[in-house]
């Protein structure tokens, strides 16, 4: 189980995901840059990956991604500015959902403002039985679902 790992642009990463895949033993990367094979286990550029041990490769895949990222440069250095202002050891007693919330805030919501301000499609109209519905159901949601609903209508 080898992995194979280079230095991509984003439009090349894009054309690899939609070239076809080659061969399951290692993922492939064809750009101008060196390309680096890392094995994940011992003896790893001799073993196929094989349904029995498909789920060990993604994790070993995973686990080497993750080091590769968290072990670079940049993250070195937002580690070292985010612990500038907030010591580390104290953001480790929250987790991610509770971090972002924490930085980014909640967005107070003002269901009626949202109602006014909504544009209707499909049929349908401020008067619709159904969109009655709709928005008495928001106004029961806590401000962080509204946040979550409304991130999703808008793609945002």
């Amino acid at each position: 189980m080898a992995s194979t790992q280079t230095q991509e642009s984003q439009a090349q990463t894009q054309a690899q995901a939609q070239a076809p895949t080659q061969a399951p033993t290692q993922s492939q990367a064809q750009t101008r840059s060196r390309v680096v094979e890392v094995e994940l286990v011992p003896g790893g550029c001799t073993r196929a990956v094989t349904d029995s041990n498909k789920e060990e490769y993604v994790r070993l895949r995973l686990q080497h991604g993750l080091k590769r990222v968290t072990g670079s440069a940049a993250a070195a250095a937002v580690r070292q500015g985010l612990n500038e202002v907030v010591p580390l050891n104290l953001l480790r007693v929250f987790t991610a959902p509770e971090l972002a919330c924490l930085l980014g805030g909640t967005a107070d919501i003002s269901v009626p403002e949202w109602r006014q301000n909504t544009q209707y499609a499909g049929g349908y109209t401020r008067e619709s039985k159904q969109i009655g519905w709709l928005w008495r159901l928001v106004a029961r949601f806590t401000p962080d679902e509204r946040t979550l609903l409304l991130k999703f209508a808008t793609g945002s």
